[in-house]
């Protein structure tokens, strides 16, 4: 059988566009939180610390009609990219610390918090543990 092909299309990457933003630890906020519909009428909310990115890369088409991916380094060394949202167990396996992210027009939020390991799960004590160091994205 013998394939028949169309017109050749223009050359691009099919409008992807990308940005590179790096932050610190003192560039989180604190006190906003991030929630999850887990079934109709019931929703789960954590609170967390959160940094707004601004960009002119988001725009209502892509909010409307595009899609919004994140990728950061979780270790500033590190080489390979990790898409986010981004969940990894703590050292003692009692909580997850868990990054997430939601986009608007013109911004990205992400948002940082923990979540316990199961029902017995130990979260840290005090806010003041609920730290990051340095994302790139």
């Amino acid at each position: 059988m013998q394939r028949r092909h169309g017109p050749m299309g223009p050359p691009g990457n099919a409008n992807v566009q990308s940005g590179t933003q790096t932050f610190v630890s003192a560039d989180w906020l604190w006190n906003d939180s991030w929630s999850l519909r887990t079934a109709t009428g019931t929703t789960n909310s954590w609170f967390t610390r959160y940094v707004d990115l601004n960009t002119d890369l988001i725009t209502e088409d892509i909010v409307n009609n595009g899609t919004v991916l994140v990728y950061f380094k979780p270790v500033e060394t590190q080489t390979s990219w990790t898409s986010l949202p981004y969940t990894y167990l703590s050292f003692n396996s009692q909580f997850y610390y868990n990054f997430q992210y939601e986009y608007d027009v013109g911004s990205i939020r992400l948002h940082y918090f923990w979540t316990p390991n199961g029902s017995a799960g130990i979260m840290p004590g005090g806010i003041e543990y609920l730290r990051v160091t340095r994302l790139h994205l």
